[in-house]
């Protein structure tokens, strides 16, 4: 009986844990990867790569972005369209300059969360977000990823 019970629960749960999004564990991992590898193989290396669909830095959902400290976006995984635009003026549909936020916490405190609300791509709706933003040493620059709250 008490194996019967384990697998109605490992049934009815699996797609619940299956279906978990990412966590901000994930995010921060993320972020870390890729300022090890810019560390390791430079900036250029790591522009392509944060690009490549099937590489390292796009997991699922989740993506990295790399902005300077002036708001120039140098390489975005999602939206290469984005590369070389400033952002440091973007605004939230409430009002919120995130990036300037990104770039405030980076630079004060080395790293930190961001939150704010972003249109989602799949569902079109505005969302709560929360990105975590981290400087990379030694460069006016930071290393970016987020996730949906909801």
């Amino acid at each position: 009986m008490k194996l019967v019970k384990f697998f109605a629960i490992a049934i009815f749960a699996l797609p619940t844990l299956v279906m978990a999004g990412p966590t901000k564990d994930d995010v921060k991992m993320l972020v870390d990867n890729t300022i090890k590898y810019i560390e390791t193989n430079g900036l250029e290396k790591a522009k392509t790569e944060i690009k490549n669909k099937d590489g390292q830095f796009i997991k699922g959902e989740l993506y990295v972005f790399i902005i300077d400290f002036d708001g120039k976006m140098i390489s975005h995984g999602a939206k290469a369209s984005l590369d070389g635009k400033n952002l440091i003026k973007l605004r939230t549909p409430e009002g919120k300059y995130f990036i300037q936020e990104m770039i405030k916490v980076s630079k004060e405190s080395g790293e930190g969360w961001v939150e704010y609300k972003w249109t989602h791509p799949l569902t079109g709706k505005v969302t709560p977000k929360a990105s975590l933003a981290k400087k990379i040493p030694g460069k006016d620059m930071l290393v970016g990823a987020g996730l949906y709250l909801q």
